[in-house]
This record gives structure tokens, sequence and C-alpha cells, in this order.
């Protein structure tokens, strides 16, 4: 599931189904409506702010604006149970499959 595009490098496709898993999950818990309210609403620089998504645990934070001129955020598993919630999220959609 490799394309080379240069002496150096290749493109990875996504393993089949993967695109729409992660986007079910986004879509169930509420992701994506966090995603527009940080571009509507953003966090202020540098600051950190977690939020219950469904029973998950989900930090985002932006860095500060004096490294970054945007208004740009991270979006991260906050505990140990939304990282293992989410890494079956991505094993239901084929990520943890080895060709």
């Amino acid at each position: 599931n490799e394309t080379p595009i240069s002496r150096y490098g290749s493109r990875v496709g996504l393993p089949p189904g993967l695109r729409e898993e992660i986007l079910s999950y986004c879509n169930n818990v509420g992701m994506i409506d966090l995603f527009r309210k940080l571009l509507e609403d953003p966090l202020d620089s540098d600051e950190n702010k977690v939020f219950d998504m469904n029973g998950d645990q989900w930090n985002a934070n932006r860095p500060p604006t004096s490294t970054w001129q945007s208004n740009m955020h991270w979006v991260e598993p906050y505990d140990e149970a939304t990282n293992q919630n989410f890494l079956k999220v991505l094993g239901r959609g084929g990520f943890d499959i080895i060709p």
C-alpha cells in the first residue's frame, strides 16, 4: 500500500476502513463539534483544556502564539483509558495490521 513519489520518499495509504472508523468515532463522541468549537473560539495562547467526550477525556492544547502565529490546536488523549479506547478504534480500522 505504498507509492514511491521520489527517490527518497513514498506515499503510504491508509488501511481500508481506517478513515471511516476514525470519522465514526469522532462523530459519535462529539469530536467534530469540538474541532469546530476550537476553530470558532480558540483557546488562549499556551492554554490546555480537558474535554469530556462521552466518558473519554481529551486534552486540547494551543501552543504559545509567541512561537507559532496560528490558532492551531493539538488534541490528544488525556488519560490512559482514553488512549486505550482510541487504540481500539485504530485496531478496528486495521491500523495494527502489518501487510
